[in-house]
């Protein structure tokens, strides 16, 4: 209800269709069908959160897992390297230069999940 709030502030509202307010000159008549579309907006928003969050249990109970997959990892070499003094930093660094594409915050993560953090 963004829209309303500034809407009551005074700013001006305005539509894509050029001249779509302009039927009535009168305040009143402008704010209900500004009011009219607001209400509209948030059903709409209302129904979308509703069938999202409805697909999102329907595909959780079918076992579905959503979401990025993790990134493979060599789990024994992080570990050595990590046991070895090298911060996340340097780790993705030494793995960078081996081909392997990975974050320093993906190792932090891991070395959280790991319990070596």
């Amino acid at each position: 209800m963004e829209l309303k709030r500034l809407a009551d502030e005074g700013y001006d509202v305005y539509f894509s269709a050029r001249n779509f307010l302009a039927i009535s000159q009168i305040l009143c008549e402008r704010k209900k069908v500004i009011s009219d579309f607001l209400w509209f907006a948030e059903l709409y928003r209302e129904d979308v959160r509703r069938r999202t969050k409805e697909s999102l249990m329907r595909l959780k109970a079918m076992g579905i897992k959503l979401g990025r997959p993790k990134k493979k990892l060599l789990k024994e070499r992080i570990i050595r390297l990590f046991k070895q003094g090298l911060k996340a930093t340097h780790i993705a660094k030494v793995l960078q230069a081996e081909g392997i594409q990975v974050n320093a915050d993906t190792i932090r993560r891991r070395l959280k999940e790991w319990s070596l953090r």
